[in-house]
């Protein structure tokens, strides 16, 4: 038995009758597929305290009474009405068991009536059920019932990955030849359909034939041949002829209706299978639209990908313990155990899926990398490996666990081959007899299953590129801990930061926290050795104390904390430092032209108070230059920001061995900034060093450089 309770919505001022008043609305409803009329009558203040389409359409604006009675009329199921109708006066919809028409019939009013959090409520619990015990009638009703219904998607790509997979479902369906035409062609757009070409092209015939008017009645065969290849034109266009053994006969018989043969030739065969009827897949169509939007960092429930726009390839390369001719044109992709993949599987990102014994359940990872042979034992740093589990094939009870540790994303164990671990969270042992592996919680977000070890019973590999060839992203800025906290600055104070890179007045425009429009990413932590921060915004040879230029690939913030005092200082730079004449002309100072900039000094006093000094740049020509670092040791190079004359930076120390080395900044008066300075004129020695990285809320997540 299935309970959901509805919330009251907020109260209506203009609608303040109670349940003990006299039936006030009549609701008219028309089944079109039984075409049976049904009449309820119900309290409007009951219908608009607990379901929103009543709410709006008992309004004032949009209802008026007739003899003091509020009349709706709609078109729904009948049955599926009364259900909910029962619901919301009593306050909850009781199911005893989901049949699937009547649960689809239940989402589809729950659509019209604005029923969202049941309509989801309901999803979940019939994505949840074991689709096995599912009638081939339910499945094909599900299937043309929610195509073109959004909210209803991931129940179409489960309908559709079952009859993909049986084709006999739709095909020997008393339904097929009444589907819409839109929904035909979606299927056959499909790159995967576990049926012969030459059956499905048969049955495009058959559906269009029944689907074209009058055609027993044309005299003709040529007339009624065209009459037919007017109905099913754009069918005819997604057959995959190269798949066909007979095409020569099909030609003979059809030949007048088939496309042209450079349209003919062009969409490849399903899957490369030739005449072959397709074996069913690891996963399924709408599993595969979920990773690929994990791939692509996009929301599955906003963004749902299908075989038709996904933007991913997978190309299944490896097969635990396969003895058919997979495994041998597969060859180079299999251990000679036949149990393990090797190294090519991962020559660029791959995606590994492998089934658990016994429970059923489905483990997967993905690796974004490319790992060559080889490489010996190494750990592989990345942003975009995830790991995830899920109950079944089409992805139910799903959960993703993306990497933490970007530094222990993805690690080769060379000794087994091509044997990847995803850190300490998913590692794999093998013997002679089976194939196990570890799982555990350190580096990535946890999974559903518990940690421990499991045996694996079946092991697949995808290798995965861009249908559009571009690269794959490796890094991205907008994924380095968005949980950070600054150790030198509060964070309320960066709401004063974002409304000065504004141009506004702390004074009367102060952001607030949630209108914050910049975000402040981490790159930069000055003397930090854990695997948070990338590499490459380090200067090595200043063992972590200084940053490289590629933290100002882009707008950047740095803060510093000075010691001894405590004092806060801090400098901002609007402009990208990625290109630039230091390359050719090492010992200058490249200046660069901004009115943006701004250096200030940051205190909170004994009252709580903040105190600040904030000089923006006035000299726009000598706003922001780079320089060579300024230092005593002759091993130590690379490429430094200085604000003007007023604020810039040196590197000291460490020419003894176990020496301590210093990095100090120079402030200094009447330079390129608003004066008098942020603090008297001096060297002082920093404590703490933070970069941030600047960017608009709403700007498009992009990829760190790898080159300076």
């Amino acid at each position: 038995m299935i309970s959901y309770q509805f919330s009251e919505l907020s109260s209506d001022s203009s609608n303040n009758s109670t349940t003990n008043d006299p039936h006030d609305t009549l609701i008219e409803i028309y089944d079109q597929g039984s075409n049976n009329v049904k009449v309820f009558n119900a309290h409007s203040s009951v219908l608009c305290s607990r379901c929103e389409y009543f709410k709006i359409a008992l309004s004032d604006k949009w209802a008026k009474k007739d003899d003091n009675m509020y009349k709706l009329r709609l078109e729904i199921s009948c049955d599926a009405f009364e259900i909910i109708f029962k619901g919301i006066c009593n306050g909850a919809i009781i199911l005893n068991n989901l049949n699937v028409i009547i649960s689809v019939e239940l989402l589809l009013a729950s659509d019209i009536l604005l029923l969202h959090d049941f309509l989801d409520f309901l999803k979940i619990k019939l994505l949840e059920e074991d689709k096995a015990n599912w009638r081939h009638n339910e499945i094909v009703y599900a299937l043309k019932a929610t195509y073109r219904i959004s909210s209803l998607q991931e129940l179409y790509l489960v309908c559709q990955d079952l009859v993909v997979e049986t084709p006999s479902i739709l095909f020997e369906s008393s339904e097929f030849s009444s589907i819409d035409e839109e929904l035909l062609i979606d299927l056959l757009k499909l790159d995967r359909i576990c049926e012969s070409e030459l059956i499905i092209f048969n049955k495009l015939i058959e559906w269009g034939i029944a689907n074209t008017p009058n055609y027993d009645t044309i005299s003709d065969k040529t007339s009624q041949l065209n009459a037919l290849g007017v109905t099913i034109e754009e069918g005819l266009q997604q057959i995959r002829y190269n798949s066909i053994k007979d095409l020569k006969d099909l030609i003979h018989e059809y030949g007048q209706i088939l496309p042209k043969s450079d349209v003919m030739y062009k969409l490849p065969s399903r899957n490369n299978y030739n005449n072959y009827t397709v074996e069913p897949r690891v996963f399924s169509n709408r599993f595969t639209g979920l990773i690929a939007a994990w791939i692509d960092r996009k929301d599955p429930v906003k963004v749902q990908y299908t075989s038709v726009n996904n933007p991913f390839r997978f190309r299944h390369v490896f097969r635990m313990n396969d003895r058919s001719n997979f495994s041998s044109r597969h060859y180079r992709f299999h251990h000679h155990s036949n149990k393990l993949p090797t190294i090519r599987c991962h020559e660029g990102p791959s995606l590994m899926i492998m089934k658990i014994k016994n429970s059923g359940k489905f483990i997967g990872a993905y690796n974004p990398m490319q790992w060559k042979q080889g490489s010996g034992r190494c750990c592989g740093s990345t942003s975009e490996s995830f790991i995830f589990s899920c109950d079944d094939k089409f992805g139910s009870n799903y959960r993703l666990s993306r990497v933490q540790n970007f530094e222990h994303a993805v690690c080769l164990v060379s000794d087994f081959g091509g044997l990847l671990n995803f850190g300490e969270d998913l590692m794999f042992t093998f013997d002679k007899e089976n194939v196990r592996c570890k799982i555990k919680t350190k580096f990535y977000e946890p999974l559903t299953l518990p940690e421990g070890i499991y045996e694996i019973d079946e092991w697949n590999v995808y290798k995965v590129r861009r249908k559009d060839d571009q690269p794959m992203s490796i890094m991205t800025t907008k994924m380095i801990n968005t949980s950070f906290e600054s150790n030198i600055i509060d964070k309320d104070f960066f709401r004063y930061i974002s409304t000065w890179i504004d141009k506004k007045d702390p004074k009367k425009d102060l952001y607030l926290k949630s209108n914050t429009p910049f975000q402040f990413t981490p790159i930069f932590r000055m003397n930090d050795h854990s695997a948070f921060y990338p590499k490459q915004f380090y200067n090595q040879s200043t063992n972590r104390l200084l940053p490289t230029m590629k933290c100002h690939h882009e707008p950047s913030l740095m803060l510093m904390k000075l010691k001894y005092s405590g004092r806060v200082i801090g400098a901002y730079n609007p402009l990208d430092w990625k290109y630039g004449i230091y390359r050719y002309y090492p010992t200058d100072i490249e200046y660069r032209s901004t009115s943006d900039s701004f250096i200030f000094s940051y205190e909170v006093d004994s009252q709580n108070e903040t105190n600040y000094r904030l000089c923006r740049v006035v000299n726009f020509d000598k706003a922001i230059g780079s320089e060579k670092i300024i230092t005593n040791r002759k091993d130590l190079n690379g490429l430094i920001l200085r604000f003007g004359n007023d604020l810039h930076f040196s590197h000291n120390g460490g020419t003894r061995p176990n020496s301590p080395s210093y990095v100090y900044c120079r402030i200094e008066k009447n330079g390129s900034y608003e004066q008098p300075p942020i603090l008297p004129a001096g060297f002082y020695e920093i404590d703490q060093w933070e970069i941030y990285r600047v960017s608009k809320k709403d700007q498009t997540e992009q990829e760190f450089s790898d080159t300076d």
